[in-house]
């Protein structure tokens, strides 16, 4: 708690959307580095559920895994 209350006085995001931030960029990473599936891609970043590493990753980059690697 207290490290989180210093971390978002210095930081537009909270800690928990900082830390889901270098995961989905990791995994993006990956996507276009490896043919590993998303579904291994988002257990290899640390997400347990595909479907919400999915949302997340829509919502950080605008497009979904898939269209990330086949580069739409």
């Amino acid at each position: 708690s207290h490290i989180s209350h210093l971390f978002n006085e210095n930081n537009p995001r909270t800690l928990r959307a900082y830390c889901n931030l270098r995961k989905l960029q990791d995994a993006r990473q990956l996507l276009l580095r490896t043919d590993m599936s998303v579904t291994q891609i988002a257990y290899e970043a640390g997400f347990c559920d595909t479907s919400y590493f999915i949302d997340l990753f829509r919502k950080e980059f605008g497009k979904t895994p898939h269209q990330v690697r086949k580069g739409k």
